[in-house]
């Protein structure tokens, strides 16, 4: 990935001499990045970490699903940081799209788009399938207790 910067070199460009920023990561920042590369490149990883997390939940609730079809389960953008922006606030828990929402949405103003995935699923949806298949009029059937537990004397 190419090698740190000399101590000169980080001198040269403003940042302090411990800090690790290796060649290759610093052809990669802006013009404007280059006003704090430092910074810049920890937003860069940031954000990027942000997509992977939100990939490998995707990958998680994409198994979950194939191995449980008979549960209904929808995943929702779970917006967590106060920070964020108007346009990721707005997706607290709404569904996600078909790409599984891993990139910034469009016209997002956040540094880092720090929203992550979470899963809705009706664990009682098969019981209660079975329950009506069954028969729901029996006094001892999951259903009618339920009922009876919800229903006012």
């Amino acid at each position: 990935m190419g090698g740190q910067l000399s101590d000169d070199e980080k001198r040269a460009i403003g940042i302090r001499a411990n800090a690790f920023l290796s060649r290759a990561a610093l052809a990669e920042i802006s013009e404007k990045g280059m006003l704090d590369p430092i910074r810049a490149h920890e937003i860069t990883l940031l954000r990027a970490s942000f997509v992977i997390f939100r990939h490998r939940n995707a990958q998680s609730y994409a198994r979950m699903m194939a191995n449980h079809p008979d549960y209904p389960i929808e995943i929702q953008y779970d917006v967590f940081h106060p920070d964020a922006c108007t346009v990721c606030s707005g997706l607290d828990r709404t569904p996600v799209p078909a790409d599984w929402g891993l990139f910034a949405p469009t016209g997002c103003t956040c540094l880092t788009a720090p929203y992550g995935l979470r899963s809705e699923v009706d664990f009682n949806a098969p019981l209660l399938a079975a329950t009506k298949k069954v028969g729901a009029k029996s006094a001892n059937s999951f259903l009618a207790k339920v009922r009876a537990f919800f229903t006012p004397d």
